[in-house]
């Protein structure tokens, strides 16, 4: 007959073996840390240490954008920084920015956009100026030759809604004239949470959304902040080039397959230059056109509220082979609502058969002749207007 061990035997070897497990697990967990700790402080120290060209890295208070709930991001308030693109470029473009107490781009240190201006301009980077001086931008020379004050309202990597957002934000400025810079992708990112960048971290922003299959609304990103320090520390292990650790190299690594397989849902996309295209065969092409097309009605409101005209430029991408229309459901829902539609994609197209440049070829983004070029259309178009 077996002998059979006594049941307190039993549990207290049971117990044991979950202790063990637990003590191994922690054991692990705190090895683990402890890992992570060695590699940030590898990496904290090569940041310190690695200053090619005596090029300044951004720190957390330093960062020029900071965390806003309604838009994902903003421009940092009454900062200066010196924009730099010098990996992909040559040679370097080097530009001083400057943002007055509100985060709006001015030309100068000490300049603040008061309480009332003439023009609010909204849009994305080439509207805010990538790689030109605040009075090189389409803005400040509209304002220039319209003898008008300015707001810059413009934001790296946005979208139409939170252009609208902005604008809500500051109709308080009472503008006789607002100008939305329609650039082609706002098509897919008004309903694409996450920018396209090739970025482990989604810097999420704000989408216009389909509720109860019908009723189209604003719909906020979630966890700015902790994206937004996620972001700052893959651009400073990026800055580190070929000195960044190997296991955080493959850290990020994963972390942008995560990301691209997290966003395979979107059907029916060209990619290209680091850019998507949405198709017009696709499921998506309807909800894309009605977001954009809440995203101008709800503009024209806010500007008949305050007695501005809204004058809405279509900034078609420019740097691909083919140079695509404003859809033509798009074209006829402004003209119904008396929307002044200035579009660049006839001149584009003639320039560049023409072997005309009007963008940076590397850094693709308007260049000092293509921001004189959206101006001189703009103010041509408000001639009748003006006179």
């Amino acid at each position: 007959m077996a002998l059979t061990p006594p049941l307190f035997l039993i549990n207290s070897l049971k117990n044991l073996k979950r202790w063990l497990c637990i003590k191994r697990d922690k054991i692990f967990v705190k090895y683990i840390l402890f890992a992570r700790y060695l590699i940030w402080l590898n990496t904290e120290s090569k940041i310190k240490n690695t200053n090619p060209n005596g090029i300044k890295y951004f720190t957390k208070d330093d960062f020029p954008f900071v965390v806003d709930h309604e838009l994902g991001v903003w421009n940092r308030p009454n900062h200066h920084f010196v924009k730099r693109t010098k990996i992909r470029v040559e040679p370097e473009l080097v530009t001083n920015v400057y943002f007055d107490p509100n985060g709006i781009r001015v030309g100068n240190k000490n300049d603040e956009v008061k309480n009332q201006v003439d023009i609010l301009v909204l849009g994305e980077s080439n509207t805010w100026g990538q790689g030109v001086n605040y009075n090189e931008t389409y803005a400040a020379i509209v304002g220039e030759r319209l003898n008008m004050n300015v707001a810059n309202l413009g934001l790296i990597g946005s979208n139409g809604v939170q252009s609208l957002l902005l604008l809500r934000r500051y109709l308080k400025f009472k503008p006789k004239l607002i100008i939305y810079g329609f650039w082609e992708e706002h098509l897919l990112s008004n309903i694409q949470r996450c920018p396209n960048i090739d970025s482990p971290v989604c810097l999420g922003r704000p989408i216009i959304k389909r509720f109860h299959r019908k009723t189209l609304q604003v719909s906020l990103p979630k966890g700015a902040k902790l994206a937004l320090k996620q972001y700052l520390n893959w651009y400073r292990d990026s800055s580190l080039g070929t000195d960044l650790p190997l296991l955080r190299k493959w850290y990020w690594k994963i972390r942008l397959a995560f990301r691209v397989i997290a966003e395979r849902h979107i059907d029916n996309l060209k990619r290209g230059s680091g850019y998507q295209k949405l198709n017009s065969s696709s499921k998506k092409w309807n909800y894309a056109i009605d977001a954009s097309k809440y995203v101008v009605s709800e503009m024209k409101e806010l500007a008949d509220s305050v007695g501005a005209k809204l004058v809405i430029v279509y900034l078609p991408i420019f740097f691909m082979e083919e140079i695509n229309s404003l859809p033509i459901e798009l074209q006829a829902h402004m003209k119904n609502l008396d929307v002044i539609f200035v579009d660049m994609g006839p001149t584009w197209y003639t320039k560049k058969n023409n072997g005309e440049n009007f963008y940076f070829t590397k850094d693709l983004h308007l260049n000092q002749k293509g921001h004189s070029d959206v101006s001189e259309r703009i103010v041509s178009s408000l001639k009748s207007i003006i006179n």
